[in-house]
Order: C-alpha cells, then structure tokens, then sequence
C-alpha cells in the first residue's frame, strides 16, 4: 500500500510510494495517559517518540539525530517525521513516517533520505527497529502519567542535535530569529541565545 493523503505538521503534505515507507499512528489509551494533559506532557510527546525513534535507528546509522522538534535526521538529512495530535478530548494520535526503502530517485526532497542508503538492508532487521521503539516509547509514556522525569527529558536533550548549533529560526509569522540553540524549557520549548546574548524561547517554528 501507499500513502496519498498524509498531513505533517502545520499542514504539510506527506506521501509515500507503495512499499517504500512505514506510516504509523498509535492512539494512546486512557492507561497511557495522564488525567490532565499538562503542556509539560504535550510538549514532551513528540520530542520522547523522536528520541526513542533516534536511540531504536542507532543500529542502522551512528548519523542519526533528532531535529526539533518534530524530525528524525540521518548525516542532517530527513529520514522521519513525528507529529503529535489531540483530536478531542482525551484522544491522543502520534504519527511517525519513516522513509524505509526509498531509493536516491524516489526520495521526495534534496534534504531526504532513507534507512536503505544508510545500510539497512534486511526486513527482519527494520522488525527489530521498530519493535524496540515501540516498546521503549510505551514504557516511557508510563513514566510520564505523573509528570515528566527529569531524566527523561535529559534523554531527549541527548538525542537532540539541534542543540548547541547555530540555528535560524523562522516564525509562523514570517519573522526570523538566529542564534544559538542552547536548551529546551519544562514545556519542550526550544531556547535561543541571539547574538546580542538574550535568549527567546521558541514554541512552534521551522528551524535552519
């Protein structure tokens, strides 16, 4: 089967060619979520799946990394995106595309890539991939129905490669930021130190 109709975030088209991609959604159940959905667990959501998704791809490549905040990069090119949605009310989606066995011809942008180009050739080892990030995601998402551990978030800081580089960022509202990406806030929110030695703190935008 194949992807026609994906949506990445704000909007964004995500297609597939038949074969070639994994497009998964989980719907997380009431045991797998907290009774009020902080904007410490919200923010946290996609940048865990991205940091277990980064820690399951170690195996394929020592290039991967996680972009924030919602891609999964391999030597700085997109192999997967992460997106996060709250339909309703207490329903939660996480969304994860992953670019499996796309060749050079069939990757949809310059800036793309895919497990395939970067070695993985065995079917039964993509299994294996996936089942330990599925598994370590859920685990994970236990640990956070209280609160979002300490710990936890220093694992997304060590699987996130926007930090400590020079990053420009652009806003929704066209404005553009540069700086350095030094840390993220209690909420996921990515701060920037500018030239100028303030620091801003970024909620949703695209990052250069």
């Amino acid at each position: 089967w194949n992807q026609t109709a994906g949506r990445g975030r704000l909007g964004r088209s995500w297609t597939s060619p038949a074969g070639k991609s994994l497009a998964l959604s989980l719907e997380l159940g009431p045991e797998l979520m907290p009774e009020e959905l902080s904007d410490s667990w919200r923010g946290a959501l996609p940048l865990v799946t991205g940091a277990h998704l980064v820690g399951s791809l170690k195996s394929v490549s020592d290039g991967v990394g996680l972009k924030w905040p919602n891609d999964v990069l391999i030597d700085g090119k997109k192999v997967a995106g992460i997106l996060g949605q709250i339909p309703e009310p207490q329903r939660v989606i996480i969304g994860v595309g992953i670019n499996v066995w796309l060749t050079d011809e069939e990757l949809p942008t310059p800036d793309s890539t895919s497990l395939a180009l970067h070695g993985l050739k065995d079917p039964s080892q993509f299994h294996v991939v996936i089942r330990d990030f599925i598994a370590a995601l859920v685990s994970s998402l236990h640990s956070m129905r209280h609160g979002v551990p300490d710990q936890l978030w220093d694992s997304i800081r060590g699987a996130l490669s926007t930090l400590g580089r020079e990053v420009r960022v652009i806003l929704p509202d066209g404005q553009e930021l540069v700086g350095t990406a030094i840390d993220l806030d209690t909420t996921g929110r990515l701060v920037i130190r500018d030239g100028f030695g303030d620091s801003h703190v970024v909620s949703a935008a695209d990052v250069h």
